[in-house]
């Protein structure tokens, strides 16, 4: 745990923004996850027992998933940005270090170094995953606007969504 917060306090303040951003960003990949999944979940029953569902209800729900996925995609996008960020604040450290005392101290210069090295590695690291998730969360998004827009479809057209289930729907691994 301690070399975990000397890895912090040598990223100094942007290493706390990397951090922060990445926490709101996988909490709200999880909390999407779970709420897909529900939704799926709720739409394949619905097209198996063929009772109705409200479309405006699922719609709004839909969009709203798609906000905050939209959000997830932006923070994953800032990660490596504030890494950047790091990067340059880290240089200007060691030249002020250079400026100050000169380049005869190798070991002044490391502090400057070392931060905008461990800030770059954090937001990319932090970044990868998270593009990843997002990319298994839009495709789940696809898979309901899909299977919702058959099953509407279906009730329009007065057949049973469960008759022809077996071809509209494709499950999706979980990850």
């Amino acid at each position: 745990m301690t070399i975990l917060f000397d890895i912090f306090r040598q990223g100094g303040i942007t290493m706390g923004m990397i951090a922060a951003a990445s926490c709101v960003a996988w909490y709200m990949s999880i909390r999407n996850w779970k709420e897909i999944k529900n939704l799926l979940k709720d739409i394949k029953s619905v097209g198996t027992s063929g009772c109705d569902i409200d479309r405006i209800v699922l719609q709004a729900h839909l969009m709203k998933l798609n906000s905050s996925t939209a959000i997830i995609k932006n923070l994953a996008a800032l990660l490596p940005l504030l890494g950047l960020l790091g990067t340059v604040l880290g240089m200007l450290l060691t030249f002020d270090v250079i400026e100050q005392h000169g380049t005869s101290n190798p070991s002044l210069l490391a502090g400057g170094i070392r931060q905008a090295l461990l800030t770059t590695q954090a937001g990319l690291f932090s970044a990868l995953p998270l593009l990843f998730f997002h990319h298994a969360l839009l495709s789940r998004l696809r898979t309901i606007t899909n299977e919702s827009d058959l099953i509407f479809h279906k009730l329009q057209s007065g057949s049973k969504p469960g008759k022809q289930r077996q071809t509209i729907i494709t499950e999706q691994p979980d990850v």
